[in-house]
């Protein structure tokens, strides 16, 4: 698939995403994965534009994967924050212990 600054402004993308675009590829670009990662580099939304030019069969399969991703992801960011928060605790006590011993050492 190519994708043209023309075939965007059919999709609906703003006009800002529309001007970063045509300035990385003036002439439009094949679909790759390598164009895809340097659009995300770029700060462009690569979604919208997927749902508006997916035919009805692959827009399908793309929610139900992209659904599986988000429950990976929040999965993965509910650990984290878990793991983030135990950290914290640690680090809160070991100031304290810090502190405590600081006045023990003046007493």
């Amino acid at each position: 698939m190519r994708l043209t600054e023309a075939l965007l402004r059919s999709c609906g993308a703003c006009e800002e995403q529309v001007v970063i675009f045509a300035a990385e590829w003036p002439n439009g670009c094949q679909v790759t994965e390598a164009t895809l990662l340097r659009a995300v580099e770029l700060g462009l939304n690569i979604r919208s534009p997927a749902l508006e030019l997916l035919a009805a069969p692959l827009l399908a399969e793309f929610k139900r994967q992209e659904d599986r991703l988000r429950e990976e992801y929040e999965h993965q960011r509910a650990l984290l924050r878990e793991e983030f928060r135990r950290q914290m605790v640690l680090l809160i006590a070991s100031i304290i212990a810090q502190g405590e011993a600081v006045v023990e050492a003046r007493d």
